[in-house]
């Protein structure tokens, strides 16, 4: 009888020490494994309303500024946002978001949203958001391979997909005078003498020396690398896709 008793103190004590350190038990059966890929989530969530803000600022005139708060708000509490727009059987969809982002028609609306909710929409679906995970062997390795996939197209097609006026979709990599002479260069017979006379060199706002932007391919790297990071601790390996696959490939 006294031995039960001493049991029953030391799982009181032990259990309330665990609450002080805010523990739960939960937690506790929660494997480690399961506890780094809910922070791998949270840390590309995170990641990915970083990239959405620089977007935006450089594409300023391809998102919803009434809409920008509330996603960004939905994004850190792991709500399952869909744009209303849609058909039923589309908002949760993340090929037709992704399918709107790359469609190479001038004026798709707000399509850096699409871009960003087309990506959460899959992350979401990659790592099982809405069911509670208590070990690692809960999630699904095949979709976590699917949005390391995805990941790969999409970096691609930022990097060089362009609309049907031979315009960049989305503005990036870029600096300013890449795209005016982008724009005004004829690619059949090139006279790159016209590089003197575009308007930011001309002011001396930049030169021909200027680095590219890869902040914006930085951000996809981490994203790439952490997902990466959650494929292996299912036991899988991260497919490196060809340059030939992604270019063949369409958002069906």
């Amino acid at each position: 009888m006294i031995k039960k008793y001493i049991g029953l103190m030391v799982l009181i004590i032990f259990f309330q020490g665990c609450g002080k350190n805010d523990f739960t038990l939960k937690n506790l059966v929660t494997t480690e494994n399961a506890i780094q890929m809910k922070k791998n989530y949270k840390e590309i969530v995170t990641l990915l309303i970083k990239y959405k803000t620089k977007l935006d600022k450089r594409n300023p005139k391809l998102f919803n500024k009434d809409l920008e708060k509330s996603i960004i708000k939905d994004m850190k509490n792991s709500a399952d946002i869909s744009y209303n727009n849609f058909k039923d059987n589309e908002k949760n969809n993340y090929n037709v978001y992704l399918k709107n982002a790359f469609n190479q028609h001038k004026n798709i609306i707000n399509r850096n949203d699409m871009l960003i909710l087309g990506l959460y929409k899959l992350l979401y679906l990659s790592y099982g958001v809405k069911n509670e995970k208590l070990t690692a062997l809960s999630y699904n390795l095949k979709n976590l391979q699917e949005f390391n996939k995805v990941i790969q197209i999409v970096r691609w097609k930022i990097k060089y997909d362009k609309d049907k006026a031979n315009n960049y979709l989305f503005l990036t990599w870029q600096n300013n005078w890449q795209v005016e002479l982008h724009q005004r260069i004829d690619m059949a017979n090139p006279d790159y003498n016209l590089i003197k006379d575009l308007k930011y060199i001309k002011n001396k706002e930049e030169n021909v020396f200027l680095a590219s932007n890869m902040s914006f391919d930085n951000i996809i790297s981490k994203i790439l690398y952490i997902n990466n990071n959650s494929i292996k601790r299912l036991g899988g390996e991260p497919d490196e896709l060809t340059t030939g696959f992604i270019k063949l490939f369409v958002f069906l």
